[in-house]
């Protein structure tokens, strides 16, 4: 039987009597001392709740819609608003739109029954969209990079560095996916992205 750790390392410092007494009264023989129990009052047991409940306040809780709004948390600021940050994003947004509708390099044309449900509830965030018909004339071919996707708006950064809020009620937007030309009804899109990700969307067509 391998000899206690402790006592070895006694050994190495003192002789081997002294390290045997020093093992057995302080090792073998240690006192252990218990502190009183202390019987569980209803007093005792309020304020454990009460601590429990304060530190549940204490915690930090989410900032509202409203608190955000006004610190300006989700607003891009000026030294971010430049169209050669965003073109990296309009390169992802391409891979993933393609992806999303199935579309292979050189084709020309979408099914729009297939494709009508899958690109209203695509994220437009990096898309490069531009507005070809607006209740706002002077709207009309504003051209940018989506940066933000509101329920009511599009927020896009322009070639000339320039941030654009774009309503989607009354406005038309084109975009180009590879050879494809697709334009998007903004009157469809008044909802957040997110929420329009979770949705069951049906062709409709005019008769």
């Amino acid at each position: 039987m391998a000899e206690h750790i402790a006592k070895v390392l006694l050994k190495r410092a003192h002789s081997p009597d002294t390290a045997a007494t020093l093992f057995t009264e302080n090792v073998l023989q240690r006192p252990l001392v218990l502190h009183p129990t202390v019987p569980v009052t209803k007093k005792v047991r309020g304020g454990r709740i009460a601590k429990r409940t304060g530190n549940k306040k204490r915690k930090p809780q989410p900032l509202s819609r409203g608190q955000i709004r006004k610190l300006g948390l989700h607003e891009i600021p000026k030294s971010k608003q430049k169209f050669g940050i965003y073109k990296p994003l309009n390169g992802l947004w391409e891979g993933y739109i393609r992806e999303v509708l199935g579309i292979a390099t050189g084709r020309t044309y979408i099914d729009t029954l297939s494709a009508g449900p899958l690109l209203l509830t695509a994220d437009y965030h990096g898309a490069l969209i531009t507005v070809v018909k607006s209740t706002c004339p002077s709207r009309v071919g504003i051209r940018g990079i989506v940066v933000k996707d509101t329920m009511f708006t599009f927020e896009v950064v322009t070639k000339k560095d320039q941030l654009k809020v774009l309503p989607k009620e009354g406005s038309i937007f084109r975009v180009i996916i590879g050879e494809c030309v697709v334009e998007l009804n903004g009157d469809a899109f008044k909802c957040r992205a997110p929420d329009r990700a979770g949705r069951k969307f049906k062709g409709v067509f005019p008769r």
